[in-house]
């Protein structure tokens, strides 16, 4: 880095993972429901995930783990950066 400050904004970006809802299918249901090609009565989805160790079903859906569940990702991008991404920044 040379003696000149070094400007940083932060770009905010829609998470890729939960599509921008903060939230993900538990990785037991999404199990459940890529083994199984027919719905499973209640009684039968307490007994699968009994055998996979939860004595209660899970929530179907948790917080993505990517973003933290707030929908989006940021980071600290050079301000030359984001002027350019803009379109408002031409190197001579």
């Amino acid at each position: 880095m040379s003696g000149y400050p070094e400007y940083l904004v932060i770009k905010r970006q829609r998470c890729g993972v939960c599509e921008g809802t903060g939230y993900v299918m538990h990785p037991l249901w999404k199990e459940m429901c890529d083994e199984l090609v027919t719905p499973l009565s209640d009684e039968m989805a307490r007994q699968w995930f009994r055998e996979k160790g939860c004595d209660v079903p899970p929530p179907e859906e948790v917080e993505c783990e990517v973003c933290n569940g707030r929908g989006y990702i940021e980071f600290k991008v050079p301000l030359t950066e984001a002027l350019r991404e803009l379109g408002v920044w031409n190197e001579c």
